[in-house]
């Protein structure tokens, strides 16, 4: 038997919940390359979680950042040590999945 993640959520409302943001925002999603998630697993044990942050380059254009986080939920940033912050500058509409069914047309 499949093992049902408590995380998971219905198609149906993963697109109202797309379509409320969309109708307010030009962005819709971030590529998410999974060498910087491997990265950040690679760096060490600490690592229990991920958070992103949303930010703006000097061009005003959107990114996204991802840090490992620990198990008291605090960001592990060392650069000495390997722990970086990862820039995941691949917003959508720039690197749309054309047939998705969460892009709202």
């Amino acid at each position: 038997m499949k093992k049902t993640n408590t995380n998971v959520i219905p198609l149906k409302q993963a697109q109202e919940w797309a379509a409320n943001w969309q109708k307010e925002n030009t962005l819709k999603a971030f590529l998410i390359q999974k060498e910087n998630i491997d990265s950040i697993l690679a760096a060490g044990g600490n690592v229990a979680n991920f958070r992103g942050y949303l930010g703006l380059d000097d061009a005003g254009e959107p990114v996204f950042m991802l840090v490992g986080v620990d198990a008291n939920g605090n960001d592990i940033i060392n650069e000495k040590d390997g722990y970086y912050v990862y820039d995941f500058n691949d917003p959508c509409p720039r690197t749309c999945s054309p047939g998705s069914p969460l892009i709202m047309k």
